[in-house]
């Protein structure tokens, strides 16, 4: 019978367990996991019940320079395994069961060269026919070569299992969500600590447009108003939060904006080097990022060489170095799970920050997500959009099913609730926020910023939704909107928010996300009266 390792924390022995049972069952995974919280360890596991299975097993990572640390991982933990990434080819070893992997280096020389009419390539590698593929990161890992080749392995009978912190959109690719503890089980095993978040300002976002995820699209403009108004206060916060000036990570707009601050922190003698996907900047200079400058870059930071890393996305996920005290967020992030993988990175246990690290946010996002400490229902989010997602703190707000969090106007420090800041004692009612305006200027804003809905309820008010329900619903160009598009442009008409618990209006908070013509009445309050009303019959509409 397999055993697990003894090291592990219940939390983790949790979830490789649940994993089991589910590929047992013939289901594939996605198992959540905080960042920081061992997911590569959870990993390892399943490759040993592999191998004592007599299964193969590809190991998918998300960056190339990430092949080595995942290597020496597995070496360590004594699992022999090959490489079949680019710059590993001296790595490469059919033989083994166990494979570390880059989907983009499969397609390349296995999936590409079997298609019709492609191109002779000088290497070409047969399919690693794994039983069992896990996909590390996959909420980064979801595009269509990663789904072309899990449909190749999938139809040999392979078993899937997707790990991330952040499971949104991941529906598609798996039968079943695996949660494997609680932000608050795993602070209790010394896998992360809590983060004290400090907001600088908040943006006003209302004009700027938002893509399919949540993420806002910032124009050149925009970035530069932005980034050249906050410079003076991101220098500023990171000497009086971090004073000592322990390892620190910061998150810019872009990268032009990530090295233009880069250059700031060097001339105030901070040693700062910018990193993105290609290139590495320091000191005036640029210099191609390899796999060896990437490895220096990171013994450097590790070091104390390198006081603090700058990108625009190259640190969201992957690195790995638990020292990291300090987290700028000079950018505001629209996105939840960009959110969470940002923070996430300075989230992880060490003695050096065994009590907690700080968030500096500059862009809002605490406001805007709520706090990194918290856990999020993910069984009930999991297949929701992301754009949903990304909203839903925001949204709750603005029912009233969560409180506005609190910002202290003595330290900074951000609360969910209470008239007393736990970061510096201060007593005080209300919040006070300093809001950046599109221009770039500053203007200080007492109490509340999300304003809660304007519900009223007038005597045609379920009559007029109704009517523009099934409008709706029968509408060609209207059907495959949502629900929340339907209720903003009930407002939009009539100038009124009304109430969220009317005739075929969804009955569940998720509701609100699915089109109006694919909803079946179930799921909504209605009356069959209503249905027979306007000509559709509750049987009918379900099917």
């Amino acid at each position: 019978m397999f055993e697990l390792s003894q090291h592990l924390w219940e939390p983790q022995r949790r979830g490789v367990l649940a994993v089991i049972d589910a590929v047992g069952r013939g289901r594939d995974v996605v198992l959540q996991s905080p960042t920081g919280s061992g997911k590569t360890q959870m990993a390892i596991e399943l490759m040993r019940w592999a191998e004592f299975k007599g299964w193969c097993c590809s190991f998918f990572v998300n960056r190339k320079l990430l092949v080595g640390q995942t290597s020496q991982r597995l070496s360590q933990y004594g699992i022999h395994h090959g490489i079949r990434a680019a710059d590993y080819d001296d790595r490469y070893d059919a033989s083994k069961d166990i494979q570390i992997s880059s989907v983009d280096t499969e397609m390349a020389r296995v999936y590409r060269p079997m298609q019709p009419g492609s191109k002779p390539r000088k290497l070409v590698w047969p399919p690693h026919e794994a039983d069992l593929v896990i996909v590390d990161e996959a909420h980064i890992q979801k595009g269509n070569n990663m789904k072309t080749v899990i449909r190749h392995l999938k139809d040999n009978g392979c078993a899937v299992v997707l790990l991330t912190a952040t499971p949104i959109g991941l529906h598609s690719m798996a039968d079943e969500l695996v949660v494997a503890g609680t932000m608050g089980e795993f602070r209790h095993c010394k896998a992360i600590v809590p983060a004290v978040v400090k907001t600088i300002s908040n943006p006003d976002m209302n004009k700027v447009k938002r893509n399919k995820t949540g993420e806002y699209v910032l124009d050149g403009r925009k970035k530069a108003i932005y980034t050249q108004s906050i410079v003076g206060d991101v220098l500023d916060r990171w000497k009086r939060y971090n004073p000592d000036g322990r390892p620190s990570v910061m998150y810019a707009p872009g990268v032009d904006e990530s090295v233009w601050l880069t250059d700031r922190f060097q001339q105030m003698g901070v040693k700062c080097c910018h990193v993105d996907a290609t290139e590495m900047y320091m000191d005036g200079e640029r210099q191609k990022l390899t796999r060896d400058v990437w490895d220096q870059v990171v013994s450097d930071y590790k070091s104390g060489r390198i006081a603090m890393l700058s990108s625009r996305m190259k640190l969201r996920e992957g690195i790995d170095v638990p020292e990291t005290y300090c987290c700028i967020l000079a950018t505001p992030i629209g996105s939840l799970a960009s959110y969470i993988q940002t923070v996430g990175r300075v989230l992880r246990y060490s003695d050096e920050t065994s009590d907690r690290v700080v968030v500096i946010d500059h862009g809002g996002n605490y406001l805007r997500h709520g706090s990194p400490n918290v856990d999020r229902p993910w069984k009930d989010w999991w297949k929701l959009p992301e754009r949903a997602v990304s909203e839903m703190h925001t949204t709750r707000i603005k029912d009233r099913k969560e409180p506005e969090p609190i910002r202290c106007p003595e330290c900074e420090g951000e609360r969910i609730t209470g008239t007393k800041c736990p970061h510096c004692g201060h007593q005080h009612e209300k919040s006070r926020r300093r809001v950046q305006m599109e221009n770039g200027t500053f203007v200080e804003k007492d109490g509340e910023l999300i304003k809660p809905r304007n519900i009223r309820r007038k005597p045609t008010t379920e009559d007029d939704w109704e009517r523009l329900f099934w409008a709706w619903r029968k509408k060609e160009t209207c059907k495959t909107k949502t629900f929340n598009q339907l209720y903003g442009f009930f407002v939009y008409e009539h100038h009124y928010d009304p109430p969220r618990d009317l005739r075929f209006m969804p009955k569940t908070e998720d509701g609100w996300y699915q089109t109006v013509g694919s909803a079946r009445m179930e799921t909504l309050n209605g009356t069959r009266a209503s249905e027979e009303k306007y000509g559709e019959k509750a049987t009918a509409s379900s099917k």
